[in-house]
């Protein structure tokens, strides 16, 4: 779908970020909790109308339901 275009470039790279130039360049330091800073962010999208509805894109339910056939017998390492 249109609004997974980007996900095969995004995807094929890690998503870990250092900030270590902004902290030493800048004085920045961390000082909102990551779960808080999710947990407003989340409520920011919600406010403004910015979150999807999981029902109007069943195309990803068949993308998850072929990842658990293709994974499901897969060890479990704990």
């Amino acid at each position: 779908p249109k609004t997974a275009y980007l996900a095969d470039v995004n995807f094929s790279y890690n998503n870990l970020f250092d900030n270590r130039a902004a902290r030493e360049d800048l004085g920045f330091r961390v000082t909102i909790p990551w779960v808080e800073g999710a947990r407003r962010t989340i409520q920011w999208l919600a406010d403004h109308g910015m979150l999807e509805k999981s029902e109007d894109f069943p195309f990803y339910d068949r993308i998850i339901d072929a990842w658990r056939q293709a994974t499901g017998n897969l060890p479990v390492c704990e």
